[in-house]
């Protein structure tokens, strides 16, 4: 039977986030409003150019909304990017027994910031609980994540991980 576990996180909008949006939805009235004055001169191609000034800016918005998805099934664990619930883009795929460190993150106090990885990636949310720091090798080199497991998704990784490195971790 299989063993499959998914975990959706949705990414909270920092300040930086609002602040693009923001700027975006400004650009996109400036040039409405450019097209109007200029209308008279531009003709329809100021109305064509309005409506693709709403277009993009809606586009661009939509494509900040964005969540994680955590696709765990039978020892094999793949890290989604959906954006604005309907785009999906497979991120990184490893299995879990590949996991050689497993430390619970820690701002400043971890190895995603101590060590040299050929990737390293946040898939969560920095604020949230039960944030772990995971390394373990893959084929593009040495990979560290800072991934959310929540209770269900621990109890669908043990298994699969040493003992020796999990540890206290994911008892």
């Amino acid at each position: 039977m299989d063993n499959c576990r998914e975990h959706l996180i949705p990414i909270r909008k920092d300040t930086k986030t609002v602040g693009l949006i923001a700027l975006i939805w400004v650009m996109m009235l400036a040039v409405v409003v450019l097209c109007l004055l200029l209308m008279s001169k531009l003709g329809a191609f100021s109305f064509i150019l309005s409506v693709g000034a709403i277009a993009g800016g809606i586009y661009l918005t939509r494509q900040l909304n964005v969540e994680y998805e955590y696709i765990f099934t039978n020892g094999e664990m793949d890290v989604d990017l959906i954006t604005n619930k309907a785009a999906r883009k497979r991120l990184i795929t490893f299995k879990c027994k590949d996991i050689d460190r497993i430390e619970k993150y820690q701002k400043g106090l971890h190895m995603y910031e101590k060590s040299d990885y050929a990737k390293k990636s946040f898939y969560c949310n920095a604020g949230d609980d039960d944030l772990y720091c995971i390394s373990f090798k893959h084929r593009i080199g040495k990979v560290c994540l800072v991934m959310q497991f929540n209770e269900t998704m621990r109890e669908a990784i043990r298994p699969y991980i040493d003992k020796t490195v999990a540890g206290e971790i994911l008892k």
